[in-house]
């Protein structure tokens, strides 16, 4: 899996905030810690509307419970969340919101 990402972590997902940004926990390292992440280079709608609870849903559903792969750059946004993409079977969450019609 080599997107452009030059890391790798091991997470499993506390909770989506809406379709593209949430709050995960790192396992791969020797002292798990939480961090908040925001899909890259997607926008899905609002929570406030009935296609943003639609996408927060399709992505719990989509990783929920799994252990998955997020790949980053170590880049954080505006508001210190880290930036990349959540991988399950090497299957891409923002092309799988994409693909559904959650996300451009």
């Amino acid at each position: 899996m080599n997107y452009g990402y030059k890391r790798y972590w091991k997470i499993k997902i506390l909770k989506f905030n809406d379709g593209d940004s949430g709050i995960a926990i790192r396992s791969d390292v020797t002292n798990p810690y939480k961090f908040r992440f925001r899909l890259e280079n997607i926008n899905c709608p609002e929570l406030r509307s009935y296609y943003g609870q639609q996408a927060k849903l399709f992505a719990e559903k989509w990783v929920g419970g799994y252990n998955c792969t997020f790949a980053t750059n170590g880049y954080k946004d505006y508001y210190g969340r880290y930036l990349g993409d959540i991988y399950l079977n090497r299957k891409s969450l923002i092309s799988a919101l994409r693909r559904h019609g959650y996300g451009r």
